[in-house]
């Protein structure tokens, strides 16, 4: 919020004066590490809001990704839900970050972009503003494990718990975006970041906010 902060000095004689008095915007920033505040009853909700036809891919012609996570031993929703908690409370990262990336990303697992659905990269890892279609992963634990590393590999300076995955890590990027804020590259103070887009962290933010809500 808004604070006003008065300097006062006192002076040999004990008479105290206000020398200024200057107004301050404070916003506090989101942390990608912690502990998360929802469930995965809470993740399954929220998807079925916004697509209620999970492992169809109406964007694409004669059906040709249609079932590729039944295929991939992922039956429903719940299954896709469970990993990401599973793998974000594993690597210590909050999972209602995680999760709104990912639905940002994939717009709710409908795709249509650069990234398709048989690649199982659910946090456009690799894919650039040129067009790069980006990393394919095994299998859809291994993309969102992916997905996890990286973000942990901008928010801390901590080991990671599982094998790393994750094709982008780069020790160089340790600790450089521990604020979801940071994500977006214009607004990192070390100039590095998920996404050139300075309306990205944003737009997560904003997907948070009906998660959690």
């Amino acid at each position: 919020g808004k604070y006003t902060v008065h300097t006062y000095l006192t002076a040999g004689n004990g008479i105290r004066t206000c020398i200024v008095a200057n107004d301050v915007l404070f916003t506090p920033k989101t942390s990608i590490n912690g502990n998360s505040n929802i469930t995965i009853s809470h993740m399954v909700n929220w998807f079925n809001d916004n697509n209620s036809h999970f492992d169809k891919f109406t964007k694409y012609s004669n059906g040709e990704y249609d079932g590729i996570y039944k295929k991939a031993g992922i039956n429903s929703i719940e299954d896709f839900c469970q990993i990401y908690y599973e793998e974000a409370m594993a690597e210590g990262i909050r999972v209602e970050v995680a999760f709104s990336q990912a639905m940002l990303e994939t717009g709710f697992l409908t795709y249509g972009g650069q990234v398709k659905p048989s690649q199982f990269n659910f946090a456009g890892l690799g894919a650039t503003d040129n067009g790069a279609s980006g990393a394919s992963f095994n299998s859809v634990r291994e993309g969102i494990r992916a997905h996890i590393q990286h973000l942990k590999c901008y928010s801390s300076t901590d080991p990671l718990v599982n094998e790393c995955v994750d094709p982008r890590w780069n020790e160089s990027l340790r600790g450089k975006a521990i604020y979801v804020e940071y994500l977006s590259i214009p607004n990192n103070p070390y100039n590095v970041g998920w996404a050139t887009d300075k309306n990205y962290s944003k737009k997560i933010l904003n997907l948070m906010e009906m998660l959690i809500n």
